[in-house]
């Protein structure tokens, strides 16, 4: 079976569509790897309804166990089933000892240290050794760190490891398991695909999974050195063509320049952002600078914006990229529910204007250019009519309610409060496209659709405060609820 490339993905599933493989490996960047196992799924599974046979696994200690398990066990639907086996570690080696040590260090950097523990459990497993083996001098020499390495990250490291209980584990028999399994075969129209960040060629669990399947190379290399940014930039700019070309758009180096040192060498975030910024010229040929500072007012990394940004595209994928992004990192789980139920008001509020005699002034598919000429003033009308509805309200209640000490204040008399702006579409709005984007993505959802939406982020909201549930799975299954299109008629 072949070895292929990324660029070369598309050819061959074309060429390949009617006898689909049963196994995948999928290797290299982050974003490419989401992007080709999209790519598999659309060909494995390519109705809609087909999406009910898909079952990702998670990178846990029994990923490999549970996948099998998986995909070995029959749907109660029809069609292929396929099961991805995500960020697998089971490929952690000796030879990849270097690059997962410079991933510990990197999120020691960014004091980061829940997602420096995770890279250097992954570490010592594939030193085999353990946390009780470094309480010696020898340490250094253990983790085969160069004479000139730094080596200030391993206390503080090790020490969190300790504390939060964290242990290694022996991929040894998951692999020779996995091995049995690929030897013996799947049953029939059922897939596995496995993605990882990195892989020992030398495994004979390499070496099996490329006889009899298809391993999809979508390496980049990682390193500040300038001949890895050379490489970095050419694939960015490879990216850029191909959506450029899309949607018939151009930009100039000087625009390009300045989206790229607002991203960096991140391709999901790049490609994001070059997409709002098509949306946002509406019928202009060309992408300007202006274009990108209105746009991009927000830092380089806003794992926050992208997640719910991704909730409200119902794009799963991506908001459980960033989901995992977050909770790796300093950001309380509670702050992410906050920041989920204020997208889903502002969705909310944006249906509320569709629905309303207002709304008929938006049209779907409408670009940029046509909704700031004629929606924004109707949403202008919209929330002043919604603002003196507001008022008056307030005032009936001010003029029936007793104050603090019984009394009721004579009419007009009492203390005056401001309209509450988040019941507001576009309040004092300078820039209208984040509007625009709001009243978009409100479409992809039916009124009763949000109405759960908030629902369940209560009960989530309730689970996370009591402590009953793990925050990765309460907000891991609320994204999931939220995405999923077909979660009305389920329910």
């Amino acid at each position: 079976m072949p070895v292929i490339d990324y660029q070369n993905l598309s050819r061959h599933l074309l060429s390949t569509r009617k006898t689909m493989d049963a196994l995948w490996l999928i290797h290299g960047e982050e974003f490419i790897r989401a992007q080709s196992l999209d790519s598999i799924l659309a060909a494995l599974l390519p109705n809609p309804s087909d999406r009910m046979n898909y079952e990702p696994v998670g990178p846990d200690d029994d990923q490999v166990f549970v996948a099998l398990e998986k995909v070995n066990t029959y749907t109660f639907f029809p069609g292929p089933k396929v099961v991805a086996l995500i960020d697998c570690r089971i490929f952690d080696s000796i030879k990849n000892t270097p690059n997962l040590v410079t991933k510990v260090r990197m999120a020691h950097g960014e004091d980061d240290l829940k997602k420096a523990g995770r890279y250097f459990i992954r570490l010592l497993g594939a030193l085999k050794l353990s946390l009780e083996d470094l309480a010696g001098k020898e340490r250094r020499q253990l983790l085969k760190l160069g004479s000139e390495e730094d080596d200030r990250w391993i206390d503080p490291v090790l020490k969190y490891c300790r504390e939060n209980g964290m242990t290694v584990s022996s991929g040894t028999n998951q692999m020779q398991i996995l091995e049995d399994a690929i030897i013996q075969g799947f049953p029939e129209k059922h897939h596995l695909i496995i993605t990882t960040d990195l892989i020992d060629r030398r495994r004979r669990l390499y070496k099996v999974i490329a006889e009899n399947g298809i391993v999809v190379n979508c390496a980049i290399p990682q390193g500040s050195r300038q001949a890895e940014k050379t490489v970095q930039e050419a694939v960015i700019k490879e990216r850029m063509t191909a959506i450029l070309e899309k949607y018939g758009k151009q930009m100039d180096s000087a625009a390009y320049r300045v989206l790229y040192e607002k991203t960096g060498f991140q391709l999901r975030s790049f490609c994001g952002n070059l997409e709002k910024l098509i949306d946002y010229v509406g019928n202009r040929d060309q992408i300007q600078v202006t274009d990108i500072e209105a746009v991009l007012s927000r830092s380089r990394q806003d794992p926050i914006f992208e997640l719910t940004n991704a909730i409200s595209e119902r794009n799963l994928e991506t908001a459980l990229f960033y989901l995992k992004s977050m909770l790796t990192g300093d950001i309380h789980p509670l702050q992410i529910i906050a920041a989920l139920s204020n997208q889903v008001r502002k969705l909310v509020v944006a249906r509320e204007f569709i629905e309303s005699s207002h709304g008929r002034s938006w049209r779907t598919g409408m670009g940029f250019s046509d909704f700031r000429r004629v929606v924004m003033p109707a949403i202008g009308d919209y929330d002043n009519e919604l603002r003196t509805m507001l008022s008056d309200w307030k005032k009936a209640l001010r003029d029936k309610l007793p104050d603090a000490n019984g009394k009721i204040s004579p009419k007009g008399k009492g203390k005056k409060k401001s309209t509450d702006t988040r019941l507001l579409l576009a309040p004092g709005t300078v820039n209208p496209f984040p509007v625009f984007k709001t009243i978009e993505n409100a479409q992809r959802f039916t009124p009763e659709e949000l109405t759960g939406a908030l629902e369940r982020l209560s009960e989530a909201d309730w689970r996370l405060k009591t402590g009953e549930r793990d925050p990765e799975l309460v907000l891991g299954n609320l994204n999931i609820r939220i995405c999923h299109k077909e979660d009305a008629e389920n329910n």
